[in-house]
């Protein structure tokens, strides 16, 4: 049945995915599609590539061409447009779409049409917001088709570097490739196509779905060093980690259901795909993982003997150290926090491209030669002002606005009465582009037009990222307060709980506060990693934390005695997890590379988080905490007595 459904996996060519529904632009959407169709606008530039030896003829035959566009059935209206250059000649293609707007294939057929028939004096570019699109699924398609082998390949290379074994690194693969492989047959099955976030998916389950696998492993080589029998080495590994690696499904899960909030159905879908493939590569790991063991791995005398490993615990911080400690993450905290006011959404679908993209090339040589490749609408409803001209003083107000260069076509009528001005649009960034839109609606309200509204993909694409990161926000404070209970109940402590969040919030903090105090804008992908990485970098405090309760002493010889147990395994899986997500960098898409970039830099702080914060928490914080507990419980019992 998986097989099946790969064999059914389709590419979400027009990003419908990623378009957000619930949302004021999504009715607005709706509504311009329903009084005046689906027609995307097309960009089509002809420059004469020799203008100083250009003749009559070529003038001619560039448009007789324009003339056979102007018939294809792809094109529902072509309208001339200005360009600066003589000899140019430029036009925007309104297109024809089906019933769903889909307008993939009409990009498709008319530019190659367009690249075939254009007279050879001439050279082409082709832009617009649809071009671009089409161009990211196919970059898409492409990216994943060979990104996840190497990123598998990466994460070999290193188990193999690790243990020395190939069937340690089968058995570290085979579940979490065998999960991936389940969820693409899931994601087909079920009609969902892929599209940008999506296509992280297998990328993200591959390196968590090892992480988990490597715990168990060095469990189950520890026990063998303790001289247990293979079999029974093997069970005992998944056994003591089953309640450790349920928490850790439980926190990633939560992680990834913070996405849930977020109004585009593209990056809900991953949250609940993310999930499910946790969940299932888990599942794979605890119940066939100990049989691969027995089947697969030889042990060898090496495997066998002691190893005398360094005992991080007795690098433990000094009081005065744990305090410096606990004093720089708080300033950096604060500071991160400080800076997290400065952050900016800034998104723009031609930069998503990679550099040599010919789509990218096209709609910079097109917004050169006229200004600007997009287009915004205002649709305008019935009600207005009753004098035609009224909509054409609008229409130059709204294009002598900062960021608009000017009317893209005649105004238009709905038979029930809505009006639609179109407008092309300077390059500018989604920040800058929602003030416009939004000075453009209140231009049209000041004109007597209560209720108008910017549309158009464009319009978008712009106010879908800052509801994306809006929504990602509420999801963050959701998936703290779902993380903090699954530590509380798992390890029986609401201090626990409190101390385990820290020490993964400040990397999140520091990160995000960093990119608001360089300036750096917030995309699509940065926005996810905040609920992303939070359910991700837990799973080595849950480990430590798990190791700290089952451990005797004092607070100090408890920490101790969590870090020898579990130092090694964390260290391990920041290792394989840095390297699954660094291997992103070598994907095409830059929505791919900022991610991968971001979750790797995140894991970093993590771990320097969990290996230097929280065990100044536990050794300083913890009992204070505690005495706390214990002066809040003899207060309540001794007013209870009383009365």
């Amino acid at each position: 049945m998986a097989a099946v459904g790969r064999g059914l996996l389709s590419v979400d060519v027009e990003n419908l995915a990623m378009k957000s529904v619930g949302t004021s632009t999504g009715w607005l959407a709706s509504l311009r599609a329903e009084q005046f169709g689906h027609d995307p606008t097309l960009f089509l530039l002809a420059s004469p590539r020799a203008p100083e030896v250009l003749a009559p003829l070529d003038e001619r035959e560039v448009g007789q061409w324009i003339d056979s566009l102007r018939e294809r059935p792809e094109v529902s209206a072509l309208l001339d447009a200005p360009s600066s250059n003589p000899g140019e000649h430029c036009v925007s293609v309104a297109l024809r779409t089906d019933a769903e707007g889909r307008y993939a294939a009409s990009v498709e057929s008319l530019s190659e049409a367009a690249r075939s028939t254009v007279p050879p004096t001439y050279r082409i570019s082709i832009g617009g917001v649809p071009a671009v699109e089409v161009a990211i699924a196919k970059e898409m398609g492409a990216e994943r088709s060979h990104l996840l082998p190497i990123i598998a390949g990466a994460l070999a290379a290193v188990l193999l570097l690790l243990y020395r074994s190939p069937a340690l690194v089968l058995g570290a693969l085979l579940a979490p490739l065998a999960g991936v492989f389940l969820l693409d047959g899931l994601q087909g099955l079920l009609g969902l196509s892929v599209d940008p976030v999506s296509a992280l998916l297998g990328p993200s389950v591959l390196t968590v779905g090892v992480a988990s696998s490597v715990h168990v492993l060095e469990r189950y080589k520890r026990s063998l060093r303790e001289q247990v029998p293979k079999a029974l080495a093997s069970e005992q590994a998944v056994r003591q980690l089953r309640l450790p690696l349920l928490l850790t499904v439980a926190t990633t899960v939560a992680g990834f259901m913070g996405l849930l909030t977020s109004p585009i159905p593209a990056v809900k879908r991953f949250g609940l795909l993310a999930s499910a493939g946790i969940v299932i590569v888990v599942l794979i790991t605890l119940l066939c993982l100990p049989s691969l063991l027995r089947l697969l791995h030889r042990p060898t005398v090496q495997d066998r003997q002691p190893v005398a490993e360094p005992g991080v615990g007795r690098f433990l911080p000094t009081r005065r150290a744990a305090i410096l400690i606990l004093g720089v993450s708080a300033f950096l905290g604060l500071a991160g926090s400080l800076f997290l006011a400065g952050n900016r959404v800034d998104s723009d679908p031609i930069h998503v491209l990679s550099a040599d993209s010919l789509a990218r090339r096209d709609s910079i040589r097109i917004a050169r030669q006229l200004g600007g490749s997009e287009i915004f609408e205002l649709l305008l409803p019935p009600g207005g002002p009753p004098t035609p001209i009224a909509s054409i003083q609008l229409a130059a107000k709204v294009s002598n606005l900062d960021g608009v260069v000017g009317p893209a076509g005649p105004p238009r009528t709905s038979a029930q009465g809505y009006q639609l001005l179109t407008f092309l649009l300077a390059p500018r960034g989604s920040a800058a582009r929602e003030a416009l839109f939004a000075r453009s609606e209140a231009l049209a309200s000041e004109s007597g037009w209560i209720g108008a509204g910017a549309t158009g993909l464009s319009v978008r694409v712009a106010r879908d990222s800052n509801d994306l990161v809006r929504g990602q926000r509420r999801g963050i404070l959701l998936t703290l307060a779902a993380l903090w209970c699954v530590m509380s109940v798992g390890f029986r402590s609401p201090w626990l709980g409190l101390l385990g969040l820290l020490p993964n919030v400040l990397p999140l903090v520091i990160l995000q506060g960093s990119m608001g105090a360089v300036g750096r804008p917030l995309t699509v992908a940065s926005s996810m990693i905040g609920a992303v990485m939070l359910g991700l970098v837990v799973d080595d405090t849950i480990h430590l934390l798990h190791a700290y309760r089952k451990a005797a002493g004092t607070a100090r010889q408890r920490v101790a005695e969590a870090l020898d147990a579990v130092w090694r395994p964390i260290v391990i899986t920041t290792v394989v997890l840095c390297t699954g997500f660094s291997a992103t960098l070598l994907g095409e898409l830059s929505a791919t590379r900022e991610f991968g970039a971001l979750a790797a830099a995140t894991l970093i702080l993590a771990i320097l988080a969990d290996l230097l914060l929280l065990p100044a928490l536990l050794v300083w914080a913890r009992p204070r905490l505690t005495q706390l507990q214990s002066g809040a419980s003899t207060c309540i019992e001794n007013a209870s007595t009383t009365s």
